[in-house]
């Protein structure tokens, strides 16, 4: 699941930058925070992106966590790209 976030998000990135989906680590979280009240990538559920699809087990609690942070950035995204 968090692969596929992760997916989404690169692809939805793109809408708002074209080379987004280049951007790695701790880069890539700062840009997903870029214009949000607070970090939710860098500090926050949404670190989870950094190695979460790599772990043989992540939290389920993590993920749902992961999800809304995502889909809030994402919807965001399309209204506004």
């Amino acid at each position: 699941q968090v692969a596929a976030i992760s997916e989404l998000l690169r692809r939805a990135g793109r809408r708002v930058d074209p080379h987004a989906d280049r951007l790695e680590g701790d880069d890539w979280l700062r840009f997903l925070d870029a214009g949000l009240p607070s970090p939710a990538f860098l500090q926050g559920p949404g670190a989870l992106l950094r190695d979460g699809a790599f772990r043989p087990e992540v939290d389920p609690a993590e993920v749902a966590a992961l999800r809304d942070v995502a889909r809030r950035r994402f919807l965001d995204w399309m209204r506004h790209a």
